[in-house]
């Protein structure tokens, strides 16, 4: 047990406070907001820091919170890691493996998390995975087969993944027994399904679903005979398999429905090794909100984001009671004409209030639509709104002449800003750029990431 240090006045200080409290502080929270907290406070705490604090989720950080988490601890001892390029933290896995590197780096890695990564970006990645021995679970999304070595991991256990139609790569994982595939069907290149023969999970997802195994083009629908078939022959060892396709049902394909789940209720499935315990089949309707009965708003003490859709009918008074009674409520999507018209023209002090309190997160939807658009008029009007508590903001505006200096000028808690520019020919948005607009912000704090108009930003 550390000892105990005292102030002039007899009060314990924090940075001696026993280790067992320490260690229960340490555990409501999570390993980044502990390390941006403590760090650098004394040594003891710091040791205590780098032993207890071993998982790492950077998918909602700022760049300086996570440039600091990388000043103070010791990677080797970390068992788990998640990069993201999602809008939260655009840039973020180029700008690891341009100041990092996952060789000799992280010997201790069980855990392994790559996500939302830009499509055929050359990334180090496949180059250095083979050095941790020690992987047993891996998560990449955005894959395509043409950007993908082989490799070798033998103790990986569990694979979850996004990529077009062609698992050839897979073969040389010998050990793996647990797969969830995301086919994104993007790339046109041939389509090739390897499985290994040790697996006994399978989890396949279909974006848009096509039969790759159908022997006539337009399959629509997928056999579970043909799939019984493949997991007979190629994976033996298989427990438990998962099947998610989406597809718009209309009235006359629901006759062939009915033939798609008799096809996986065999007896193979059903009986022989219980692969698949249940099959359900849900549909999407859209649901004016004021037909609901008022009895829901009880039940959203939990909710933490809301999409408002273009089919939403939803009022100032549905709005005013979903927001006092969703307590947790801090991500909100929706459009500019939509959140316009529930404000009352960004003038409902109530409604506003709620808002300047909880959003944390906001997107303004179709964003490519001209009339959904922001000029700086606009701007003037809502950002105050939202500026005290922000730090995620998506939306889109006509020109970025005057506007996303004073959008970054008046947003002082973002993390990242994702801007669409409506006007064509723009001047390219770069950190040079920014650099003269005499802000706080430069190349140690801000990434920016250009794909045609929109514009991301990764803010410290």
């Amino acid at each position: 047990m550390a000892s105990k240090q005292f102030d002039q006045n007899g009060v314990t200080l924090f940075e001696s406070i026993p280790n067992e409290i320490f260690i229960e502080i340490l555990s409501y929270i999570t390993s980044i907001n502990a390390v941006v907290a403590f760090s650098n406070l004394n040594w003891h705490l710091q040791r205590l820091l780098t032993e207890l604090c071993h998982t790492f989720d950077f998918t909602s950080i700022s760049k300086k919170n996570f440039d600091t988490i990388f000043q103070y601890q010791n990677t080797n001892r970390w068992h788990s890691l998640k990069l993201s390029d999602a809008e939260h933290t655009p840039g973020q896995v180029s700008y690891f493996f341009e100041n990092h590197a996952l060789a000799n780096k992280f010997s201790q890695l069980q855990s392994l998390s790559i996500v939302n990564i830009i499509p055929n970006h050359s990334y180090p990645l496949f180059a250095q995975l083979s050095s941790l021995s020690n992987l047993v679970s891996l998560e990449i999304e955005s894959l395509c087969r043409e950007n993908i070595p082989e490799f070798k991991l033998p103790n990986l256990k569990k694979l979850t993944f996004s990529s077009c139609p062609n698992t050839s790569w897979l073969k040389n994982l010998t050990g793996l027994e647990m797969i969830e595939y995301t086919i994104t069907c993007r790339c046109i290149k041939a389509k090739l399904l390897v499985w290994p023969r040790t697996l006994k999970y399978l989890k396949i997802v279909f974006e848009d679903y096509q039969d790759l195994y159908q022997k006539q083009p337009g399959g629509f629908f997928p056999r579970g005979e043909t799939w019984a078939q493949i997991i007979s022959a190629s994976i033996p060892s298989l427990e438990n398999f998962k099947f998610y396709f989406q597809c718009i049902c209309h009235d006359h394909h629901l006759n062939h429905l009915k033939e798609v789940v008799a096809s996986f209720s065999t007896p193979f499935y059903t009986l022989e090794e219980n692969r698949i315990v249940r099959c359900d089949v849900s549909g999407r309707f859209e649901t004016p909100i004021h037909d609901v009965e008022y009895a829901w708003t009880h039940n959203l003490t939990k909710l933490r984001h809301i999409t408002i859709g273009d089919g939403a009918a939803i009022y100032l008074e549905d709005f005013n009671i979903l927001l006092d009674n969703a307590s947790n409520l801090c991500s909100l999507t929706a459009k500019k004409s939509m959140l316009k018209f529930l404000t009352d023209n960004w003038t409902d002090m109530c409604i506003c209030n709620r808002l300047t309190r909880r959003i944390r997160s906001l997107t303004f939807s179709s964003d490519r639509n001209p009339s959904q658009c922001f000029d700086i008029n606009e701007l003037e009007k809502i950002l105050p709104i939202f500026s005290s508590q922000c730090q995620h903001l998506s939306l889109g505006i006509h020109s970025h002449n005057k506007t996303i200096d004073f959008i970054l000028r008046k947003m002082c808690h973002l993390i990242s800003l994702h801007v669409y520019i409506q006007r064509k020919n723009s001047p390219p948005i770069t950190v040079e750029w920014l650099e003269q607009q005499n802000m706080r912000f430069n190349g140690t704090n801000c990434i920016i990431t250009n794909v045609r108009h929109d514009h991301y930003f990764w803010l410290g």
